[in-house]
């Protein structure tokens, strides 16, 4: 395992499965307002946010009724910070078992956003996204910080 230094405060490792060989990035974002450890793992397909998580901070929750098999959701926002902005997304989320993290970003985020990572960060956006679902904005501060 190897951790990066903190960066603005936030928080960020990258942890290296050589079964998968993909990596997984570790950092400090938020979810409904509410500061969250997110997962990034090119190796999931969906998204999860922790039902332990979403109760414990009663994140807004929609519940579905298919076949007789019940499932939670919510469009509550996910901040994922990046050197000089952030992402920030209102995909409809699944709620599941997440063990150890607050929210597990799979595929369909990295697809919707069109994030790309370097190591234990996640860049800024190449271009420009803007939309309903998933948009990056850039830090009124951004370029005024300093290393730590």
């Amino acid at each position: 395992m190897w951790a990066a230094p903190l960066r603005r405060g936030f928080r960020s490792i990258v942890l290296f499965s050589s079964s998968t060989a993909m990596f997984t990035t570790v950092l400090s974002g938020s979810c409904g307002g509410i500061a969250a450890t997110i997962v990034i793992d090119p190796a999931r397909s969906t998204s999860i946010v922790s039902t332990r998580f979403a109760l414990a901070q009663n994140i807004c929750r929609t519940i579905s009724r298919v076949d007789s098999r019940t499932s939670f959701s919510t469009h509550a926002p996910i901040m994922v910070p990046t050197p000089s902005g952030w992402y920030l997304s209102s995909m409809d989320t699944h709620i599941g078992f997440v063990d150890t993290y607050d929210v597990l970003l799979g595929v369909d985020w990295l697809v919707g956003t069109r994030a790309r990572l370097s190591g234990s960060v996640v860049l800024d956006a190449a271009q420009e996204l803007s939309g309903n679902v998933h948009r990056w904005e850039r830090s009124p501060i951004a370029g005024t910080a300093t290393s730590v």
